[in-house]
């Protein structure tokens, strides 16, 4: 209760309608590190595991008391070819 007041004290409430809406997933940076040093290449979301998402939960959750910002990075990148957007994983 007291992480999900500080999370839309701090703007969080803002987001929870697009995240509910599906439109917007948001991606564990953790798993990224993971994926990244077992070799793997980021895929399409369709195609990424469920594992690879956060949850409004895990958001709330992340929240810190002590820090001033949400839990939330955004990062964009053109896609390189049109079939997928960094083949050879070097973004």
């Amino acid at each position: 209760e007291e992480k999900l007041k500080l999370w839309r004290k701090l703007g969080g409430g803002d987001l929870e309608r697009v995240l509910a809406s599906g439109a917007v997933a948001l991606l564990d940076a953790q798993w990224i590190i993971r994926h990244a040093e077992a070799g793997g290449v980021l895929n399409h979301r369709q195609a990424l595991p469920n594992e690879a998402f956060l949850s409004l939960a895990d958001l709330v959750e992340a929240t810190n008391e002590y820090e001033d910002y949400l839990p939330v990075a955004a990062l964009s990148c053109p896609w390189l070819t049109k079939d997928h957007p960094d083949p050879r994983g070097a973004n």
